[in-house]
């Protein structure tokens, strides 16, 4: 799991991690996070559960890379790729939000909508209670 702040490996200051692995499964991370923003900014939201399940893989297997290495703090390079995915996973988790606060204003408006109904007289009390978000 990447943590906070300055060391994201939440590892002892100054160990480096030399396994040549580390920067490809950042590498790997940043194209799926690459291939998530493109769907997202097209409006295609068929793929998200894939998605979730590379970046819980990738993830799982850089934190098994660091632990192999006894928990060493990114070398410079490092760190700025991670911080870079650190931003990209920002940037697709704020176009998640926007799509998710939109979902739930149109659900809103629905369940509104459908008690403005019940109460108005048109229907009979309980018609549409079944049907209500």
């Amino acid at each position: 799991m990447i943590g906070t702040g300055d060391n994201p490996f939440g590892a002892a200051q100054g160990a480096v991690i030399p396994n040549s692995t580390l920067p490809a499964i950042v590498a790997d991370l940043g194209r799926l996070l690459e291939r998530e923003k493109r769907e997202l900014q097209a409006g295609r939201y068929d793929q998200l559960a894939g998605f979730a399940a590379e970046k819980h893989h990738l993830l799982a297997q850089m934190s098994q890379a660091v632990q192999r290495n006894g928990g060493g703090s990114p070398d410079a390079e490092q760190g700025r790729m991670v911080a870079g995915m650190r931003e990209m996973l920002a940037g697709n988790m704020a176009m998640l939000k926007h799509r998710i606060d939109a979902i739930n204003e149109l659900a809103d408006t629905i369940e509104q909508a459908t008690r403005e109904a019940e109460s108005d007289g048109t229907y009979g009390a309980g018609n549409l209670s079944a049907w209500a978000v």
